[in-house]
């Protein structure tokens, strides 16, 4: 029941936040700081009774740390299943952290349906918990849909004030036909599973844990490589890789401020959780024999992202290139088939959401002051920005690979589980990072240094957001230097 009422308590925010802009303007804000407020004291309370009491070095642990289970519609199979273990309890953490950080960043920038904006925030992230903590993959599909159509209407209406509401649509519409061509594979992989599961056993389930434990070779080659494929097309969709990735440039470039904090770092990642979920799960065997189809791809995908981001003077696109980049490496790791490497991406998973979100808030706050992405109309600003040029340093250096950060720890062991399959591919990889370091380091040498081009009195960055920064520095830092708090036996997913 307890998390029955974890999964509530986001959907009753956003409705709290919608209704509240009748009895002032500060209302909707308040209502969403509380609704996060609880759902954190409600998550360290279910890690304090049941995960903090098991030592994991010692005793075995349960698959399911905890469980809610009610039928819902029992001719079909389908059940309000949901659970919570390791990985689902982390990226729920790391959803709500920016989840706070998106409301707080929006403190004092929305003029006009404040209430309609924390309603549809609220409720994203009650979806993206959704996802999360889904068993049944009915359910799992139905969260998964709710969070494409509510960054939707977010892009649409609190989209970057830049373009105009007719551009907003059109990349919107965009970013909903190649999700909605996801979720479509997604929901035929899903169907299909369980239509097979009847064939065999005459019984319907979507019960992750009943289709977890079936032998899919009793299946024929057509439906086992149909299935995979499916899943795996979805999945590649949403990461994304090349070549459908023109939707993330657009998303990129309309999105606002706090959707970048918590759409584009967390959103994006639920496809790592559904490869780990679902693909490594049921079809181990079937992905080593392909995988060296899906590291060509990756490996294609890191070299075209990097040669765009380095063609382009464009701060932001630049970004969203080195991510696919990132993303990349991330999937490449996924299908190198190596223990190393799969901490390494779990690790990754956590910290280049949180450098990128920290990489969109300072552009950010730059955008706001010029009007403008292209670096090479803004230089010189290293003194002109209080306190923004050294966080941009640390988090562009992070994204490369800082050591004692928790990017350079999760690049170290993907690098170490792909060299202990293929040295040769190392090298490409290596060749890649290099390539990440430039563009990135131009970016930032142009827009902090230079002659300044650019003339303007000093300004301050709001407290708010110099703690915010702060605080993921020291979240990176922590990651670094204490993996342990974030890592844990990834056998007990697989």
């Amino acid at each position: 029941m307890l998390l029955y009422f974890f999964l509530i308590i986001p959907f009753l925010g956003s409705f709290l936040s919608f209704f509240s802009q009748k009895f002032g303007y500060n209302k909707p804000r308040l209502c969403a700081i509380l609704t996060l407020f609880v759902n954190f004291l409600t998550l360290l309370f279910i890690y304090y009774k049941y995960f903090f009491s098991i030592n994991l070095l010692i005793f075995p642990k349960i698959y399911w740390n905890l469980e809610y289970f009610t039928p819902w519609i029992q001719s079909l199979g389908i059940s309000f299943h949901l659970a919570l273990d390791n990985f689902s309890f982390l990226m729920i953490f790391f959803t709500l952290i920016l989840g706070l950080c998106s409301v707080l960043l929006t403190w004092n920038n929305l003029e006009k349906n404040i209430g309609i904006f924390y309603c549809g925030l609220m409720s994203l992230i009650g979806s993206l918990i959704g996802v999360f903590l889904s068993v049944d993959l009915f359910l799992f599909f139905l969260f998964w849909e709710l969070t494409i159509f509510l960054t939707y209407f977010l892009l649409i209406f609190y989209g970057n004030n830049k373009y105009s509401k007719k551009n907003r649509i059109f990349y919107a519409n965009k970013f909903l036909i190649y999700s909605q061509i996801s979720g479509f594979f997604l929901l035929i992989s899903i169907l299909g599973l369980s239509i097979n599961y009847f064939i065999y056993k005459h019984l319907w389930t979507f019960d992750y844990n009943v289709l977890k434990n079936f032998n899919y070779n009793n299946f024929n080659n057509f439906n086992f490589y149909f299935l995979m494929f499916g899943f795996i097309f979805s999945f590649l969709i949403k990461i994304p890789i090349v070549p459908f990735h023109s939707w993330l440039i657009d998303f990129y470039k309309i999105s606002p401020v706090s959707g970048s904090l918590d759409i584009l770092g967390t959103l994006i990642k639920t496809s790592f959780y559904g490869i780990f979920r679902f693909n490594i799960v049921f079809f181990p065997e079937l992905l080593q024999k392909f995988s060296i189809i899906f590291i060509i791809i990756s490996i294609f995908s890191m070299f075209y992202s990097s040669f765009l981001a380095m063609k382009s003077n464009n701060a932001k696109k630049i970004l969203a290139y080195g991510s696919i980049s990132h993303m990349s490496l991330m999937f490449l790791s996924l299908y190198i088939g190596n223990f190393l490497s799969y901490q390494g991406v779990l690790l990754q998973i956590f910290a280049s959401s949180i450098t990128f979100s920290a990489l969109f808030i300072i552009l950010g706050k730059i955008f706001n002051k010029f009007k403008k992405f292209n670096f090479l109309n803004i230089s010189g600003l290293w003194k002109k920005i209080k306190y923004l040029p050294e966080f941009f340093i640390f988090f562009t250096i992070s994204n490369v690979g800082l050591p004692s950060t928790g990017n350079f720890l999760g690049e170290f062991l993907i690098l170490l589980g792909i060299y202990n399959n293929s040295w040769k591919i190392l090298i490409l990889v290596l060749c890649n990072l290099l390539f990440s370091f430039f563009y990135y380091l131009r970016v930032f040498h142009n827009i902090c240094y230079g002659k300044k081009n650019i003339f303007f009195k000093k300004i301050n960055i709001y407290k708010k957001d110099f703690f915010m920064l702060l605080f993921f520095s020291i979240l990176l830092i922590i990651l670094g230097l204490f993996p342990k708090i974030f890592l844990f036996n990834i056998f007990n997913i697989i």
